[in-house]
Formats: structure tokens, sequence, C-alpha cells
């Protein structure tokens, strides 16, 4: 059986050659936020995120169909305003396809 001395002096040996080792294979430091950071496909240096991609009418195979609702009170001021401006508004609207109906 080897003496506690060898031991000693094999495990010194090899934790030494594995520092040696470390020290060569040094990771370039990565900041906290990046740390988890993956490369995705579509982030390549070409790519531009913020362009946007025309859309012509004729590109749509249907009709789109989403009903929305809502209701808040408008003070008495507000609501004849918006009585006012109400056919501008739905006029606008309906350049994009889309109806809308006031009750009040």
């Amino acid at each position: 059986a080897p003496s506690k001395q060898a031991l000693r002096s094999s495990c010194q040996e090899n934790m030494s050659d594995s520092e040696g080792e470390e020290k060569t294979e040094q990771k370039p430091a990565v900041s906290k936020n990046k740390r988890f950071r993956k490369e995705k496909p579509w982030d390549v240096d070409g790519t531009d995120h913020w362009k946007v991609e025309p859309f012509e009418p004729g590109q749509m195979a249907g009709p789109l169909l989403e009903e929305s609702s809502f209701a808040t009170l408008f003070p008495q001021y507000r609501e004849k305003y918006l009585r006012e401006v109400w056919p501008m508004v739905t006029r606008e609207l309906e350049k994009h396809g889309i109806a809308a109906e006031l009750d009040l």
C-alpha cells in the first residue's frame, strides 16, 4: 500500500497539472446578463429586424373577423366631441377594411 506521503505528493502533482490546463484554456469573461444567452438562427448580421414588410390587400386569402367590444363612461362634453368626429374616424377605418360602431 502506498504511504500517505506518496499519495499526498501524487495528489499535489495532479492538482498542479490540472491548474496548468485551466490557465491555458481560459474562457472569455461574459457579463451576468449574457451568461445564458444562446445563439439564435435569426440573429445574423445581415438581418434588419426593424424592416416593415409591405402588405398588399390581394395577399390575404380571406377576410379576417375579430370582434372587439368595450364600454367606458365619457363626460358629456366628450360625448359631444365623439359624435362630431365619429364620421371622420369611421371613414379612415373603412380605408383599412375595419368597421366601427359608436353607441353612446
